[in-house]
């Protein structure tokens, strides 16, 4: 894919790759309605929470409050929904990540960067953040099977609860840890950058004709729309 064909099919490629996130998007959000674990009470998490836990321990008893409760068939909705929507992900890492690389691609082609690979460079990087996200995904679902995945066996006897004196991670949660934050730096900092770079070249340099401003500024509003909607889908009550 040339950068003059990408410039010639710009708005098509993002739009398609927009259309791809968010249904994907949509999906997720209402499996991830389903997301809630019980112990003691009823609470819900999202999967931020698994993605930047206060700790391995906090990560091991979602999990492991999931499986228990997934022994009983009228409450496993949530386990088979968590694993539901990490298939949908990675439909939606195929179209954000696109998406980014398109718009870094697009800065590169401008002329006020031609003499610098740099967003070239950020472009590329996105392949390096989706292949960061499908691992962070991997860790997740192995997860759901092995829950005591990034926690230290504290003896030979290693049963499914967590007991007192099992506080301590393993390098495998630091090492997912450096996953997830990697992923995000890399992937906002593809989005800011571009952003800045392609509203600097509008204001200050005039490239950009009206039609190509109006575009933008109603996909901006399309995308929050359609964020808002997924908000509202994730949020609804799911029998379990």
């Amino acid at each position: 894919m040339t950068l003059t064909y990408i410039n010639t099919h710009y708005w098509s490629i993002l739009w398609i790759c927009l259309s791809i996130s968010i249904l994907s998007y949509w999906v997720m959000a209402y499996y991830s309605s389903f997301f809630k674990y019980e112990k003691w009470t009823t609470r819900k998490f999202s999967i931020f929470d698994l993605e930047f836990p206060s700790s391995a321990r906090y990560y091991t008893f979602i999990m492991i409050s999931l499986i228990d409760q997934s022994k009983n068939r009228n409450k496993s909705q949530p386990i088979n929904s968590l694993r539901k929507n990490l298939y949908w992900d990675f439909l939606f890492m195929i179209g954000t990540y696109t998406f980014l690389a398109m718009l870094a691609l697009h800065v590169y082609s401008l002329d006020i960067v031609t003499r610098s690979p740099f967003f070239l460079y950020l472009a590329y990087a996105q392949l390096v953040a989706l292949f960061l996200d499908i691992i962070e995904n991997i860790f997740i679902f192995v997860s759901t099977y092995h829950p005591k995945l990034f926690m230290k066996p504290a003896d030979k006897n290693y049963k499914l609860h967590i007991s007192d004196f099992e506080l301590e991670s393993n390098w495998k949660f630091k090492i997912y840890k450096l996953i997830v934050k990697s992923k995000f730096f890399i992937a906002l900092t593809g989005l800011i950058l571009s952003l800045i770079t392609i509203l600097y070249s509008h204001l200050f340099l005039q490239i950009y004709t009206n039609i190509s401003v109006y575009k933008g500024v109603f996909m901006f509003i399309a995308i929050l729309l359609l964020l808002g909607v997924g908000v509202f889908i994730s949020t609804q009550k799911q029998k379990t």
